[in-house]
């Protein structure tokens, strides 16, 4: 869900040889990209790719066993999250996997955002230059979230990494 240009199933598609992949992205860009990846050519039969607006349109495909959805849900108006994540539950079969990642509060990201005062939107949500949405969530309010969406939660971490420049001698958390 929010595929991209395939970084997250085109290593599942080269690991796991009997993987169906149903993959779909709001950007037509980022699906054509993906659809020129050496990997598609040979694994066409497998690999189902297509632009959708989770938000507006419906998933047209059956259900699945996993899921994953990895900095989308930030780019969606909160007021939606609920019925996207939805949407999302209605399309896996019982005892499937969600793969959730996403921004979380006080990222280094949204501190730059805070730092220029002119993005905020509300609450925890920022405009991008590019007009897109970004939103940060808070580690309890997010597994509240999929629990009121009938999902159990299997494993919740905030992830925290320091990135080091070292050319600038920069380090960003």
């Amino acid at each position: 869900i929010g595929c991209g240009v395939g970084n997250s199933f085109y290593p599942l598609i080269k690991r796991l040889p009997h993987l169906h992949v149903y993959a779909f992205d709001f950007s037509k860009r980022a699906v054509n990209m993906a659809s020129t990846h050496e990997l598609y050519n040979t694994n066409k039969h497998r690999i189902s790719l297509l632009p959708l607006d989770i938000v507006e349109d419906a998933i047209p495909f059956d259900a699945c066993d996993y899921g994953i959805l990895m900095f989308v849900l930030s780019a969606i108006a909160p007021e939606r999250h609920k019925d996207v994540i939805m949407k999302i539950r209605d399309k896996l079969n019982k005892g499937a996997v969600l793969y959730f990642r996403d921004y979380a509060r006080f990222d280094m990201a949204q501190l730059r955002f805070a730092e220029r005062q002119k993005n905020k939107v509300g609450d925890n949500l920022y405009m991008r230059k590019d007009k897109t949405l970004s939103y940060f969530f808070d580690k309890k309010e997010i597994e509240e979230l999929f629990i009121s969406c009938g999902f159990d939660i299997v494993e919740s971490n905030l992830i925290c990494r320091l990135i080091e420049n070292r050319k600038d001698n920069k380090q960003m958390h």
